[in-house]
């Protein structure tokens, strides 16, 4: 095998590596946030400034879609807003 062929070989293995470490931390980051998340509210239970909105503060992963939008938005599916 030649010399370039060896660089190149070199270059695209060291390429895939880095996107395979990104890809890695895309999936363990949602996991993370769950754990810190639970952790936070155990240690602040009873916090008076809390909402209890659960879905505002819900743990999604990249590939989830958003939550719907909630009743008392004053905008339509489009973004729009609704006449009243």
């Amino acid at each position: 095998m030649s010399d370039t062929m060896f660089y190149y070989l070199k270059f695209m293995l060291m390429f895939f590596g880095i996107l395979a470490v990104i890809y890695v931390i895309t999936l363990i980051t949602p996991i993370l946030a769950k754990k810190i998340d639970a952790a936070r509210e155990k240690k602040r239970s009873g916090s008076p400034e809390r909402v209890n909105d659960d879905d505002l503060y819900k743990v999604r992963g990249i590939y989830d879609a958003p939550g719907k939008h909630r009743s008392e938005d004053k905008n339509n599916d489009n973004g729009d807003m609704k006449d009243e």
